[in-house]
C-alpha cells in the first residue's frame, strides 16, 4: 500500500538523508559554538527509523482507503475479460468478476500491453 514513493522511493530515501543531515550538523556543532562529542552513526537504528516511518505511511494510506465510502480495495491479480469486465484472482485464490463503467487499477508499476 502506498506505491513506489512510500515503499521504495521518496520516503525511505528522505528518512535516510534526514539522518545524514543530523549527523552532519552534529559534526559541525563546534562551528556554531556548541560542544559535542564524537559523532557516530548506528545504521541499524537509521534503518529501523526508516522502516517505522514507511510502515506508518503505508498503514495511513490503507486506513484512508478503508474509511472512504464507495471505495473497495480488492487485492489480487486481475485481467480484463471484456471492455467493462475484470476477473480478479484474489490473494485467497478465490475468483471474482467485477463489472463497471469505470475501473481504476493502481498497480504502482508501469503498465504493459499484452500481445
Amino acid at each position: 500500500m502506498g506505491g513506489t514513493c512510500i515503499n521504495e522511493g521518496c520516503t525511505p530515501t528522505k528518512t535516510i538523508i534526514a539522518s545524514a543531515r543530523v549527523a552532519h550538523l552534529v559534526g559541525r556543532a563546534v562551528d556554531y559554538g556548541v560542544n559535542s562529542g564524537e559523532v557516530s552513526i548506528d545504521l541499524s537504528k537509521v534503518r529501523e527509523r526508516k522502516r517505522n516511518i514507511v510502515k506508518s505511511f503505508r498503514e495511513g494510506s490503507l486506513n484512508r482507503i478503508k474509511k472512504k465510502d464507495g471505495l473497495s480495495l480488492i487485492r489480487g491479480e486481475a485481467s480484463f475479460t471484456a471492455p467493462y469486465s475484470l476477473e480478479v484472482t484474489r490473494d485467497t485464490g478465490a475468483r471474482q468478476i467485477i463489472e463497471a463503467e469505470k475501473i481504476f487499477i493502481n498497480t504502482a508499476v508501469r503498465p504493459s500491453h499484452a500481445n
